[in-house]
């Protein structure tokens, strides 16, 4: 009988030729080699298909699926989820790549399948419209050992914080936790990556975080707010800060720092929400837009979290007092001004 490999790695692929082959070879150059990566193709409509099934031919470590329908990249990795066989799941996207020495170094902080997660940092690699790299930009979180539910919550503030909690690639996770739990990729527009991350967090009961950058995270493409509208941001922008504070209550880890990151979230999200209105894809008139801040202004979590007092930067201060105020018209020149700022 063959020996289940220590981690598997998944991959969902939709059109990614023009990366794919980079980002594989990353994967299979490591020194670690007790792996197996699980490649979802997504229905992708270029050549990534015959790349996978060339690398799959060379490597036997290289698993292959073909997905009949599109389902998205949630759905694909829930795919590979149901496919893996390793002590530990963990993701890479299909343009980005990692250090040679990536998983030796976090597979020796599992404790022999003893941790529940370890996380680590990542370098974004930032590229401008003529797919040209600007700059790097370092994220490292803050080395630590997490063995109680304050000190698991905690730390997983402070990550996202530093926007590391939300992502996928940057962690192995226990197989054994997520599917005793069924933990999987919802179906949404938006931070399906992060709901998973935060299911796990609440059946976890240790985590180490490892300061260290292994990951290349690629952002080539400009996600300038003139370009693109969903309705669905804000109210799954909500829900991201809302089901991390009803945590909080829960399992009584409210804390003054908490506040701060959850309450200083919850405003810069409004802020982009009112800057995104004022897109002409949002087809929204003046009118609209003001019934909108009318009827998010009554959501609970506005009262039972901006009612505290935490320290935030001085725009947020300002909107903070626009909400509390119920001032409306300010909140509607506030997005004006930071939409026509952005685009």
């Amino acid at each position: 009988m063959k020996k289940a490999p220590y981690i598997s790695i998944i991959m969902p692929v939709y059109n990614a030729e023009a990366y794919l082959d980079k980002s594989i070879t990353s994967v299979l150059s490591q020194n670690f080699s007790d792996f197996e990566l699980i490649c979802v193709n997504d229905c992708s409509k270029d050549r990534s298909l015959e790349i996978l099934r060339n690398f799959e031919k060379k490597d036997n470590r290289v698993k292959v699926i073909d997905s009949p329908v599109n389902v998205g990249a949630g759905e694909a990795r829930n795919l590979g989820i149901d496919c893996a066989s390793g002590v530990y799941i963990t993701f890479i996207d299909s343009d980005d790549t990692i250090e040679s020495d990536l998983y030796e170094k976090t597979a020796a902080l599992t404790d022999n399948g003893e941790v529940d997660r370890v996380i680590w940092g990542a370098y974004e690699e930032h590229y401008n419209g003529k797919n040209e790299h600007v700059k790097t930009v370092p994220i490292i979180p803050q080395k630590n050992i997490c063995k109680t539910k304050n000190e698991l919550v905690y730390t997983a503030l402070e990550l996202e914080q530093q926007t590391l909690f939300g992502y996928l690639w940057n962690s192995l996770f226990k197989a054994e936790i997520v599917k005793k739990n069924a933990i999987k990729m919802r179906k949404s527009v938006f931070y399906e990556d992060y709901f998973f991350s935060l299911d796990f967090l609440k059946k976890s009961k240790n985590m180490v975080v490892f300061d260290y950058a292994g990951y290349h995270y690629f952002k080539r493409v400009n996600s300038s707010i003139t370009n693109s509208f969903s309705k669905e941001y804000f109210d799954l922008s909500y829900e991201r800060v809302e089901k991390f504070y009803d945590y909080c209550v829960e399992t009584d880890t409210l804390s003054q720092r908490a506040v701060e990151i959850l309450g200083s979230k919850l405003l810069r999200y409004t802020l982009s929400a009112l800057a995104r209105n004022n897109n002409p894809l949002s087809e929204m008139t003046g009118e609209d837009r003001k019934q909108w801040i009318k009827e998010n202004l009554n959501r609970d979590l506005y009262n039972s979290l901006l009612c505290r007092n935490f320290k935030t930067n001085p725009i947020f201060k300002v909107l903070k007092f626009c909400i509390r105020n119920k001032c409306v018209n300010s909140m509607l020149t506030i997005g004006k001004l930071v939409y026509f700022l952005r685009g």
